[in-house]
């Protein structure tokens, strides 16, 4: 969906309420043009941390989740996300491609 993303070191999560044990990968970049927009049409923003990913929030690095969703999902699926935007937790629905 045009999304990279990079693990939160333990101590970014120390200053925030997300334990060494939970998904926190950070929005570094959002796509912008054609099928990498998909991310950015769905709601992420850049600088969103992304805590849960299709019903799993256990620690991952960005390409053990890619991994999985498409494992498990085909194209035109829709992958719930949560994220945390300013404190706050975001839903947001992901189509896979």
């Amino acid at each position: 969906g045009g999304l990279v993303l990079e693990d939160l070191s333990d101590e970014e999560r120390a200053k925030g309420t997300l334990s060494k044990g939970e998904m926190a990968l950070r929005v570094k970049y959002v796509g912008e043009y054609g099928k990498h927009a998909a991310a950015k049409k769905a709601g992420f923003l850049k600088d969103d941390v992304v805590t849960e990913m299709d019903g799993v929030s256990k620690r991952r690095t960005e390409g053990e989740m890619i991994g999985e969703l498409l494992q498990n999902h085909k194209p035109g699926e829709q992958v719930r996300a949560s994220v945390l935007r300013s404190g706050e937790r975001v839903n947001l629905i992901l189509p896979m491609q």
